[in-house]
């Protein structure tokens, strides 16, 4: 179950989010407990979450240029074939647009990604669809204290083992 799917299930919730998202103005935020308090998407799988971890909920501005989460249309995949990583949504000097919404990128300093073993990181974060294009095409990901590069075409298979912090988009 995602965590839209099991937050649709509370009727305030539902009535709270009809209010909010009406007329597309508002897009639904939710951040992780644990650090580094990473925005999740709201089809973000919820065994990927720590159990009792608690998730802040709100609203912000789409300003009309939010990313759409594109859910994909096959069967969902099984627990442990998924691993989860952290971007900042800020990038290097070169790249200020990262999040295609800049409210998001005031509002949080990290965004939390979920992948399938087997595919790419760039699959993974075309799929999340928060980023701008920019990043596709000029970025590569590495991480913030030991500056080792992972390019957007290596496989996400162990992300989640070997990353230890968050991951920033350099050019």
């Amino acid at each position: 179950m995602t965590i839209q799917e099991r937050l649709q299930t509370d009727f305030s919730f539902k009535a709270i989010c009809k209010i909010n998202q009406k007329g597309g103005k508002k897009e639904l935020v939710i951040q992780r407990e644990q650090m580094p308090r990473g925005a999740v998407t709201p089809n973000f799988p919820c065994c990927l979450l720590n159990d009792d971890e608690l998730l802040d909920i709100s609203f912000i501005s789409s300003g009309g240029n939010s990313g759409r989460v594109k859910t994909p249309n096959r069967p969902a995949p099984l627990p442990e074939r998924l691993v989860s990583f952290y971007i900042k949504t800020r990038g290097d000097t070169n790249i200020r647009m990262l999040m295609k919404n800049k409210e998001l990128k005031r509002t949080v300093d990290h965004v939390c990604v979920y992948a399938v073993k087997g595919e790419t990181v760039k699959v993974a974060l075309k799929r999340d669809g928060r980023f701008n294009g920019v990043i596709f095409t000029k970025g590569v990901l590495c991480e913030e204290e030991t500056e080792n590069i992972m390019n957007l075409s290596n496989l996400v298979d162990h992300l989640d083992l070997f990353i230890r912090q968050a991951l920033r988009v350099k050019v």
